[in-house]
């Protein structure tokens, strides 16, 4: 390129430069060119050098270890002109990702040694590149932190969707999708590195600590108290409904921490290993009676239970906070995957069986007409969900719409039970054991697909009660959306 069609692309770059400054700059940097499919840049590398790309394509490529496996991640395609590898060149540290061209490129190389000669020689030319150094390295980590947000909840969706379709188990949330969120953006650097990597690989199982005996719907009501003594805090005190309490290796729960005139100001969020002293475990017997064991329900008693400080997430009185926090994601997970996964599946038990008249469900109009509703009414749910996904993946918070997918959620997954339920006729009436436990010689009543449906349809009336009940969430989207 001619030095009187770089000025103007280096002054795009760095606003306050002058024509003679860039003339400078210049007569230092190198300039060179870049075939395409070029490694410009490569993670790991201890770099030392800046580039000036002054046109071309070029992605950036993120190597990361999940469980055995090392992936490289497209965190984006992008155009120049743009500074690469800015942080090298003061720092002098390892790269931190790679950046590969995706056509012919033309930039400019400035080294530290050629730096410095700025440094001394040019100290104006020097602030300047310094300050646009950091306002695109600012910039860059924002954008990267996005792309790859956006990228993680479309791969989430299609994971769940695929899954759904084809009938595999379903991830337990406790970890993942709601303590996680408030380790990352609450807890400290020690937690984060403690929990996080044993939460993704599934290494720690979470249960949750929210509901007690009285308090449910209103959560700031809880009484389970935590005394500060100095090192520790002493926990007494009980939860109730808490799933898979019996199989996790830690809870996050909700204590109180002190009595305050506003309640939800006295209230601490806080880390337990389930295998400390004082902890115990009762289950609750539930209608769709599980074998020993295969409880889903349980009591949790806290009798003088040791908790470490270090185990307090966030300030102390402000686990409200967190709460309120981790519920968005409890309440704002997709529910349509599921419930297009569970249609498919009664699309193909309503041909195979017959009603009272003798005619296979798919040919009963009066079976349809409720099947079409409810299906109408997930691809709506559906078209919610998407649009409230795209805005999260564009850095917006989940609000009320968070309610919204709970209350239709939940009220659809039981409107699919219930035609389930229709569909099984007589195979429903025995409260069959859809779990056998090991050992047992269980034979179905019935065709296997009718399996379980009693207990499924059962255990959904409790989805719109938990997380807040949907009569909570209604209140909730009346004053946020309604402004009521």
């Amino acid at each position: 390129m001619e030095k009187n069609e770089i000025v103007p692309i280096v002054q795009q770059l760095i606003e306050d430069l002058e024509s003679a400054e860039v003339e400078t700059l210049l007569g230092i940097m190198e300039q060179r060119h870049a075939q395409a499919g070029t490694i410009m840049l490569s993670q790991g590398d201890t770099g030392s050098d800046l580039l000036l790309l002054l046109n071309g394509d070029f992605s950036v490529f993120y190597k990361a270890r999940v469980n055995l496996t090392t992936v490289a991640m497209n965190t984006g395609n992008y155009s120049g002109p743009a500074l690469l590898g800015e942080v090298n060149l003061v720092l002098q540290a390892s790269r931190t990702a790679t950046v590969v061209s995706r056509s012919e490129c033309d930039y400019l190389y400035l080294d530290t040694e050629s730096y410095s000669k700025i440094v001394v020689e040019h100290p104006r030319i020097a602030i300047k590149l310094v300050t646009k150094i950091a306002s695109i390295i600012h910039n860059r980590g924002d954008n990267m932190r996005r792309t790859m947000y956006q990228n993680l909840i479309k791969e989430s969706y299609i994971f769940d969707a695929e899954r759904a379709r084809v009938g595999a188990p379903g991830v337990v949330p406790f970890g993942i999708t709601m303590v996680a969120p408030v380790i990352m953006k609450f807890g400290t650097d020690e937690q984060k590195a403690k929990f996080l990597p044993s939460i993704l690989n599934s290494d720690v199982w979470f249960c949750q600590g929210y509901s007690e005996p009285g308090s449910g719907s209103d959560l700031a009501s809880l009484k389970t108290k935590a005394e500060d003594k100095g090192d520790h805090y002493l926990v007494n005190g009980v939860k109730t409904w808490t799933t898979m309490a019996q199989y996790a290796d830690w809870m996050f729960c909700l204590v109180r921490t002190s009595n305050e005139d506003i309640r939800q100001m006295g209230i601490s969020f806080i880390l337990m290993d389930m295998n400390t002293p004082g902890i115990s475990v009762k289950p609750i017997i539930t209608l769709d009676t599980p074998a020993d064991g295969y409880q889903e329900i349980n009591m949790v008693y806290f009798e003088d239970v040791k908790v470490p400080k270090e185990n307090l997430v966030g300030e102390q009185g402000k686990g409200w906070t967190c709460a309120k926090y981790l519920l968005e994601f409890e309440r704002g997970n997709a529910y349509s995957p599921g419930l297009k996964g569970a249609m498919a599946h009664l699309k193909q038990a309503a041909a195979a069986e017959r009603d009272g008249a003798g005619q296979s469900f798919s040919d009963s109009a009066d079976f349809m007409k409720k099947f079409n509703d409810v299906e109408v009414q997930i691809l709506a749910m559906e078209a919610t969900e998407l649009r409230i996904l795209g805005a999260l993946a564009a850095g917006q918070n989940l609000g009320p719409e968070s309610s919204i997918l709970k209350t239709r959620g939940t009220e659809l997954q039981q409107a699919v039970t219930e035609l389930a339920l229709e569909i099984s006729g007589n195979y429903a009436a025995p409260l069959d054991q859809s779990t056998p436990a090991p050992g047992d010689n269980f034979q179905s009543i019935g065709p296997q697909a009718h399996n379980g449906v009693t207990q499924e349809y059962f255990n959904t009336r409790k989805v719109s009660i938990y997380a807040g009940s949907n009569e909570i969430q209604r209140n909730i989207m009346s004053k946020l959306v309604l402004g009521l």
